[in-house]
């Protein structure tokens, strides 16, 4: 992603209830955030733009300065990285000629207009202007010259030539931002109103990334297909065709999009590709009900990560509570006060209790779980893990394997 920014999502009037997230993000990923803070609707949320981990350009950094609503700045973040490197080199070019701070709709507008006309890349001075027009053949006056005669033209005036004839200029790439010299401003159009309400929920499970084992570390990777899980053996068979592939072996798969994460640390492999569409199918029925914010705070409790642990974590929701009105600990040590205690006296009180402290001691003696997703805890106030350990080493599955890749 050549734009991108890390963001602190707040609920309204609760600061105490905030997540991190890095923009662009999935509609997964804006879903799980608000989740998180348990906010019902983006106008209940606040945004801010993180200290660090910042990577915009210039002209972007101004115009998202002081903005705080998640959705359209997500939207237009989107929109900016799915450009093409000579698109992304017009919309900054068009960007910067605008000056200044630029209303969200506006740079969406620009972005949405781009196209790759006129657009020469990795072009930085007039000099490498001059001698792209010769060899490409665009300067009609040198027909017939030898070699020897092109050698002594003045490549430099030529390019400058060029740029002022036709009002070009350049935009100047940094760190793994193309640059290039840009000849045509695009004619701006007016897209679409940016989104300010939350995504749908998408129309798949797990959006997974599939591509055939390389053969060897020196071959080039083959560009991955997306495929929608759950799916059918048909689809997932024509994707692996695609590949030359008659089946699973050989095969390798990433998620790049869905509602748990923990799933995206892993590669999956062969046989491993069919227990990914096996659960795909398994929690289908969760994302509407209550069963996902479980098995969301179930994984992160126990941490489980490979499809055997969350399959079996699957099983066994029914003996789990979970609290989402409480997110920190200060919320449940008032909570558990108001239930053994009046208002008035909680009010008199309230100075000389140490409540954060309190709802630590009473987690800790009911076996409650503070998570992401709220107060998680056995029905029958047993250990979280139950009397048996995991069937797997979680030290093994919890790391990312083959370093984390996702292949796209």
């Amino acid at each position: 992603m050549v734009e991108s920014v890390r963001v602190t999502l707040q609920k309204r009037f609760k600061e105490s209830r905030a997540v991190e997230l890095t923009l662009p993000a999935t509609d997964y990923a804006l879903l799980d955030a608000m989740d998180q803070i348990g906010a019902a609707s983006a106008s209940d949320t606040t945004m801010q733009i993180s200290g660090g981990e910042v990577n915009l350009s210039t002209e972007m950094s101004i115009c998202l300065e002081h903005e705080h609503d998640i959705i359209p700045v997500n939207a237009l973040l989107r929109k900016v990285n799915d450009l093409d490197s000579k698109q992304y080199v017009a919309f900054r070019g068009a960007l910067k000629e605008e000056a200044g701070h630029v209303p969200l709709q506006r740079v969406y507008d620009i972005a949405s207009s781009v196209d790759g006309n006129g657009i020469f890349l990795d072009i930085r001075n007039d000099e490498q202007l001059g001698r792209h027009l010769i060899e490409a053949g665009l300067v009609p006056e040198i027909e017939g010259m030898t070699d020897a005669q092109i050698r002594l033209l003045d490549v430099e005036r030529l390019g400058r030539e060029r740029r002022e004839a036709v009002g070009g200029f350049y935009v100047i790439g940094v760190d793994e931002r193309p640059g290039g010299y840009m000849e045509r401003k695009p004619n701006i159009r007016s897209a679409p109103p940016l989104p300010t309400v939350l995504p749908k929920r998408p129309d798949y499970v797990f959006l997974v990334n599939i591509a055939p084992m390389p053969r060897d570390l020196g071959m080039p990777s083959r560009n991955p297909i997306p495929v929608k899980f759950p799916t059918t053996s048909e689809k997932l068979m024509e994707a692996l065709g695609s590949f030359g592939l008659t089946g699973l072996r050989g095969a390798m798969a990433a998620v790049i999009d869905g509602p748990l994460d923990c799933v995206k640390h892993h590669i999956y492999m062969d046989e491993e590709i069919a227990e990914l569409n096996d659960f795909a199918r398994l929690v289908e029925p969760m994302l509407e009900d209550e069963k996902l914010g479980k098995l969301r705070a179930l994984a992160e409790v126990t941490g489980a990560r490979s499809i055997p642990q969350l399959t079996e974590a699957a099983g066994r929701l029914d003996e789990y509570e979970l609290d989402t009105d409480v997110r920190n600990t200060k919320e449940v040590g008032e909570k558990m006060l108001g239930s053994i205690l009046t208002t008035s006296q909680i009010k008199l009180l309230h100075p000389s209790i140490d409540v954060c402290g309190f709802a630590e001691d009473m987690m800790a003696l009911k076996n409650y779980a503070l998570t992401a997703y709220g107060v998680l805890h056995r029905r029958d106030e047993g250990p979280i893990m139950g009397e048996e350990a995991p069937s797997e080493d979680i030290t093994q599955t919890c790391a990312p394997q083959m370093g984390g890749m996702s292949f796209g």
